[in-house]
């Protein structure tokens, strides 16, 4: 099995995927689940844009695009794979960290995985998964605690014809805490630690987030 993990590396702007062990680090890729006067309703979710803050008004129903459209929105291996990597059970978990003044509700974490030749902009994106994998919740958690979600995919084989692999994230409300008054709710992503990915055979891949796919 390999042992992927989600971390900050060098610029800003880069998120990849690797083997190393590096710290952790807590991002300022974060989303805003309630403020003074507005709130998140249960369900409704908000795809990542990595080193970008998504507000309450990201949060909708149904935010979740067909493929991966918009700049840092998914983590890309750094080069095209000429490869298969066998049918098997993958693990994913995204920590998240409670970033926000007043605490944050419980939330769980919805990742795609597509492959694609297109780098500008993904317009070629096959999707691997069938819909969004959906993971446990990270439960209510104080500010400044750590939440975890995870979930398990059971992979088909796959085959990357010079084809890059990419794996996408969205944050899903689970919770209403109500108001905050002059707080915020907010989760903040966790790189490196404890967000990994674990797959048969997956090797090392990098994933670049800054990549317009």
């Amino acid at each position: 099995m390999a042992y992927q993990q989600f971390l900050q590396s060098g610029a800003a702007t880069l998120v990849v995927l690797a083997d190393s062990a590096p710290a952790t680090n807590v991002t300022n890729t974060s989303w805003t689940l309630a403020g003074t006067g507005n709130t998140v309703a249960v369900g409704e979710r908000s795809k990542m844009i990595f080193q970008t803050t998504r507000g309450v008004a990201t949060f909708l129903a149904a935010n979740e695009a067909a493929g991966p459209t918009f700049a840092s929105d998914a983590w890309k291996s750094s080069a095209t794979l000429q490869r298969a990597i066998p049918a098997g059970d993958w693990t994913l978990v995204m920590r998240l960290r409670s970033s926000g003044t007043a605490g944050a509700p419980s939330c769980r974490g919805r990742w795609r995985v597509f492959k694609a030749k297109n780098t500008v902009n993904g317009s070629d994106a096959i999707e691997l998964t069938s819909g969004a994998i959906i993971g446990g919740e990270t439960g209510q958690t104080a500010s400044g605690s750590n939440g975890d979600t995870s979930a398990t995919w059971s992979a088909p084989y796959i085959e990357l014809n010079n084809e890059f692999l990419i794996v996408s994230f969205a944050l899903e409300a689970r919770q209403n805490l109500g108001n905050t008054g002059s707080g915020t709710r907010e989760y903040s992503l966790v790189t490196g630690g404890a967000s990994v990915i674990t797959a048969p055979d997956l090797g090392p891949i990098e994933f670049a987030g800054a990549v317009l796919i």
